[in-house]
């Protein structure tokens, strides 16, 4: 678990760094995750920050022009992404 009030990270969302921090702990590339979230001006925001594919849940299902990817649930998400 990552928080914004961890020591290395003191910051809260837009900001990248919680991000960075979980990738690192997890050992994990930002070319081979994706951010699941829910506030494109928030979550897009930091994904793209920490260079995330991001998805945005209830949104319409098409690429925004900033980069990150609309599903109106989450179980649409799950079954296009993971199936």
């Amino acid at each position: 678990m990552v928080s914004a009030t961890d020591p290395e990270v003191q910051e809260l969302k837009p900001g990248s760094r919680g991000l960075k921090v979980t990738l690192q702990r997890m050992g994990v590339d930002a070319t081979e995750a994706l951010y699941v979230g829910d506030r494109p001006d928030v979550d897009a925001v930091a994904a793209a920050r920490a260079g995330l594919r991001c998805v945005i849940v209830g949104r319409s299902g098409e690429p925004s022009q900033d980069g990150w990817y609309g599903v109106p649930s989450y179980r649409v998400c799950k079954k296009q992404m993971f199936t």
